[in-house]
């Protein structure tokens, strides 16, 4: 087990371990007693007994002492005061107890890291001043704690023993200064059970329908994109993921708008970050390269326009020396380490998980980042954490009225894949093997036993699983701030990835010093996307394509600066307001349609491998240059910035056609079938190839299909 690995889980403020409540009251000043006590557990149901009995000894504070971490708490915007306590509950695995005497309500929340109680102290009192038209500061919450326990001071109450800890039932310690406020308990109810049940409802599929208002007078200050890379669409429980469970995506799902159409544009990892940058397709006129010199980009954009720009990152290739992708942000962050980076030259031995015969790269990329994260011990260490931490203080610290554009970009959960042990657990229990970490580009079975390619899979659902977590940090951080109000939120993902599937590992073939782009099928082509904006229709879903290249003009749009006319991706505003069924009538993702004489300089000709995956939704089309042989020789910095020269090793590489709707994994190739269908797709493709300016010299090779 390689050592940075964490046997159990750690406490972020391991120095708090007391418990932890606090209590508000509705609106009395003290509780002298009690005729029904209602527990509303963490799945929303409500339990109740009409007698004093239950207040005898059997209500109880549950905890639940299991992962995620307290430190993820969630609230919903428009929620009601149950509801927001309840969802802080479910964080926090405590319990929300509801006490009531004639008028006085009493709402309690419990948990055993008093570490956290700050940050829900600050998110009931300022969601209990909004419902009821306080201000914040006359909400007063009283409360403390020791090391042992909490101590209140009491007016009368209850105390219930769990675990070792001490949790007191009482009143008096919340005042809402308004005078007579008269609340009956079905109206105090009312307004939560909405806000569940909207909040648990099934998302809808939406075509044409509207799923959301005009924007009209709503404005948008700010912008946060979070983009992880090589995160798997079907990895996510909000696109039906069964083996991974993403609890935070999921609920953010249901407060934003999903894409169940997003589809890569420019592959992979440099491209689609140019893509994103600049709005045009990348793979029409450069390979993995340096942003170029004279490039229009969105944060210069809208750094004209009076708005602050910000990059928080450790995703290490487009923001190395040389690639200059940061270039035009007011300020930027890059955490670095990741991968190969040559960030620190100690330990000088280090022990590597498996056999350096099964690594890419061999030891030399895995030596260099087990000394990257030596000094690591504990899970806020590791890369998203501390991307989603400074994001959050950069939140804090710059949530001063100014509009601003917050890019996030973490490079998890691509490998290296070493997440904390109790995640990789999670999948496969017991596991005795070598742990490959970073396992060769090649077709798995010519170097890995089918345990060692079950573990690759438990490795990388345990980084999914632990970069779900810091997404809901990030996520409830906002939310704490109230910037849901005027904060358009996406999340995207640059890529999938290869775990077996179609008899690969990885996205690529790499040997030696060659290399050789993999077709792009749905485990890869297919991206998770999802859009918040206020005043949004939570949970909905949308079919039109929708990819990263659109970006840039969404962005623009929504904070209403000029798109310039270099930008070729189309805006997604107009399908979110339900303004258009659809934007574009093919997405096209693709790798570069060249190869460089000299990596970033030099266009040569187009390797049949280099496929594009084109596709209208429903029919999926790959499909590359109809040559025998790349034409003189052609190099490629793609993947990982080496440099390697560019082959076909697969042989001669034919069209392949698939229906997403009946064979979504691509095992069935229709092209015999259905070649006019493929060939009306072709026809589309070229008219987009040369709407982009593809060159002429180049077009021959894809005039057939």
């Amino acid at each position: 087990m390689p050592s940075n690995q964490l046997g159990r889980r750690q406490s972020l403020k391991p120095g708090l371990a007391s418990g932890a409540y606090f209590a508000a009251t509705l609106p009395a000043d003290s509780l002298l007693s009690f005729t029904r006590a209602s527990i509303v557990d963490s799945t929303g149901r409500l339990h109740s007994d009409e007698t004093p009995g239950i207040l005898a000894g059997t209500a109880r504070v549950d905890i639940t002492p299991t992962l995620p971490s307290p430190f993820d708490i969630g609230i919903l915007e428009t929620a009601g005061i149950l509801e927001i306590a309840d969802k802080i509950c479910q964080r926090l695995f405590a319990r929300l107890v509801y006490l009531e005497s004639g008028e006085q309500r009493v709402l309690l929340v419990a948990n055993d890291t008093a570490g956290y109680l700050r940050t829900a102290y600050h998110t009931l009192r300022q969601a209990i001043a909004r419902k009821t038209g306080l201000a914040p500061g006359q909400v007063v919450i009283n409360s403390s704690h020791t090391h042992r326990g909490l101590e209140f001071s009491v007016a009368r109450g209850l105390v219930s023993k769990r675990r070792g800890l001490h949790f007191k039932l009482i009143g008096g310690n919340m005042k809402l200064s308004r005078e007579n406020t008269k609340t009956s308990r079905r109206d105090f109810l009312k307004v939560g059970a909405g806000a569940l049940s909207a909040y648990a409802a099934t998302p809808r599929l939406v075509k044409s329908r509207p799923p959301n208002p005009p924007r009209g007078d709503l404005r948008i200050d700010n912008v946060i994109l979070i983009i992880t890379d090589s995160m798997r669409r079907d990895a996510l429980s909000p696109y039906g993921s069964d083996w991974i469970r993403t609890p935070h995506l999921d609920r953010f799902s249901r407060q934003a708008v999903l894409f169940e159409n997003g589809f890569v544009s420019s592959f992979p990892t440099v491209p689609c970050r140019n893509d994103i940058l600049t709005g045009r397709y990348t793979f029409t006129y450069k390979d993995w390269s340096p942003i170029d010199p004279d490039a229009i980009t969105l944060q210069e954009t809208l750094g004209k326009a009076g708005i602050l720009t910000s990059l928080i990152a450790d995703t290490p290739h487009p923001f190395t020396p040389g690639y200059n992708y940061q270039r035009d942000f007011a300020a930027w962050q890059v955490n670095r380490g990741q991968e190969g980076d040559a960030f620190r030259s100690a330990p000088r031995a280090v022990k590597l998980p498996c056999n350096p015969g099964k690594l890419r790269e061999g030891e030399k990329t895995v030596t260099q980042y087990l000394r990257n994260v030596s000094q690591r011990g504990r899970e806020e260490d590791y890369f998203v954490a501390q991307t989603m931490i400074k994001a959050a203080e950069w939140l804090e610290e710059n949530n001063d009225g100014r509009r601003f554009f917050l890019y996030l970009d973490t490079f998890d959960p691509h490998e290296p894949w070493d997440p904390p042990q109790y995640y990789v657990e999670q999948f496969d229990r017991g596991y005795s093997g070598e742990e490959v970490i970073y396992p060769r580009y090649e077709f798995w079975r010519e170097f890995l036993s089918a345990s060692e390619l079950r573990h690759c899979r438990a490795l990388y659902a345990g980084e999914v699983t632990m970069v779900d977590r810091w997404l809901g940090f990030l996520l409830d951080r906002i939310a704490t701030l109230d910037l849901l109000k005027n904060t358009v939120v996406i999340h995207i993902a640059d890529h999938g990835f290869y775990l077996g599937e179609h008899g690969y590992i990885g996205k690529a073939l790499i040997r030696d010093d060659t290399f050789q782009y993999l077709p792009l099928y749905p485990e890869v082509a297919r991206i998770p996307m999802m859009i918040y904006f206020p005043g949004c229709q939570g949970g909905s879903r949308i079919k039109a394509l929708a990819q990263p290249v659109d970006l840039m003009a969404t962005i623009l749009d929504f904070m209403r600066v000029a798109i310039p006319p270099s930008v070729e991706g189309p805006s997604l505003v107009p399908v979110l307001e339900g303004r258009a069924s659809d934007i574009k009538e093919i997405a096209v993702a693709s790798p570069a349609l060249f190869g460089s004489k000299v990596s970033g300089t030099g266009k040569g000709p187009p390797s049949p491998a280099n496929r594009s995956t084109i596709t209208d939704g429903k029919w999926l089309l790959i499909y590359g240059a109809q040559a025998e042989e790349n034409a003189g020789l052609v190099r490629t910095a793609s993947v990982d910035s080496v440099i390697r020269e560019l082959k076909n090793l697969q042989g001669k590489i034919l069209p392949e056609l698939y229906n997403l709707e009946d064979d979504p994994g691509c095992k069935k190739n229709l092209m015999n079938e259905k070649h006019n269908i493929a060939s009306d797709i072709h026809t589309k493709y070229l008219e987009f190839l040369r709407s982009k300016k593809y060159p002429e010299s180049y077009l021959q090779y894809f005039r057939t299909v």
